[in-house]
């Protein structure tokens, strides 16, 4: 509620980046890539969610973008499968951009 308050009360338009650690171990190149696909919609379900619980907050849909990358973009110099990887990035949109 902390992030919905301060989204709201500065009127700031944020993306909401989900991100995951690739779900396999696999090594041949058609696993990774059925395992990438399916993090990505896991992703996508997730910012979704957490744009729904913004807005249940009181923030301005209109204010805020979902976007699920899944294990696109590892953290760093982190392996694909690291933990570190699940996070959700909030980033503040330029100023007069949608």
């Amino acid at each position: 509620t902390q992030v919905a308050a301060i989204i709201r009360t500065r009127k700031l338009s944020v993306r909401v980046e989900v991100h995951m650690a690739l779900g396999t171990k696999a090594t041949r190149a058609a696993t990774v890539n059925a395992q990438k696909r399916r993090d990505k919609v896991t992703s996508q379900k997730r910012a979704q969610a957490i744009l729904d619980y913004l807005v249940s907050q009181g923030v301005p849909q209109a204010q805020v973008q979902a976007v699920g990358i899944g294990s696109e973009r590892p953290l760093g110099s982190a392996t694909p499968t690291d933990p570190i990887n699940e996070r959700v990035d909030f980033i503040k949109a330029q100023q007069g951009a949608q």
